[in-house]
């Protein structure tokens, strides 16, 4: 995607011609969940699924093409978000991977462990969380700052809800409604002053719009939605 500067600035129909739906006499309305795709994308799905579509680890020839491709995308990943390649996992959503984070983290929680959620988050990273406290008699706090136009969460109204139980805070990088940025790399020096608990970021309306260190942000798990970061609508 070399052609889409000119002149060190965005040439805006360089960018539309890598996108095949933007030629069609339609107008895509749609939010994220509806992202038209990139050229670049389609064919390398395409070559993928025609060359390499065999099972994950195996010692012929094919197989270490597929496993060395998947390894490429999870490396892709850990450059975006900073991170180390062992530590990415690649799902269907941010959804589901909360799903399946919530059910890996079922049986390490103590019994008196506390989870500590906030109905400014997405659903995405709430539903989860609660299941989980239900199903194993666990105590859930919700971290709901005062009310006001533009309500956020910090370390301060985060603070009277942290125990030594506390095993897990959730909370979004940017609400998906109202915009609102969090600081997160106080709130995860607030969280982890406290033994054993750990903080689960939904990353998913700011990653496409900011730069992502996970090191930096000094964050235990974070999850965004890799088709939001480029995508279009006419």
């Amino acid at each position: 995607m070399a052609d889409i500067l000119v002149d060190g600035h965005l040439d805006i129909d360089a960018v539309r011609s890598h996108f095949p739906a933007l030629t069609k006499k339609q107008v895509f309305l749609d939010n994220a969940g509806g992202s038209q795709i990139l050229s670049d994308a389609i064919n390398s799905i395409r070559t993928y699924l025609e060359e390499t579509n065999v099972q994950l680890g195996a010692s012929y020839n094919i197989g270490q093409k597929a496993t060395e491709k998947y390894n490429e995308g999870l490396h892709a990943a850990a450059e975006f978000l900073n991170a180390n390649d062992d530590e990415i996992v690649i799902g269907p959503s941010t959804t589901q991977l909360f799903a399946n984070l919530s059910q890996s983290l079922a049986l390490s929680f103590p019994a008196d462990s506390e989870i500590v959620v906030s109905p400014l988050d997405h659903e995405a990273n709430i539903s989860s969380w609660i299941r989980l406290a239900k199903t194993r008699n666990l105590t859930l706090k919700w971290w709901t700052p005062p009310l006001c136009s533009n309500p956020k969460l910090t370390p301060d109204n985060l603070r009277p809800l942290m125990t030594e139980n506390v095993r897990l805070v959730t909370c979004t990088h940017a609400s998906n409604i109202l915009g609102t940025i969090h600081d997160i790399k106080s709130i995860a020096e607030e969280v982890h002053r406290w033994e054993g608990a750990m903080l689960c970021v939904d990353g998913v309306a700011y990653a496409p719009h900011r730069e992502v260190d996970v090191k930096h942000l000094d964050i235990d798990f974070y999850s965004f939605s890799l088709y939001k970061p480029i995508e279009a609508t006419d």
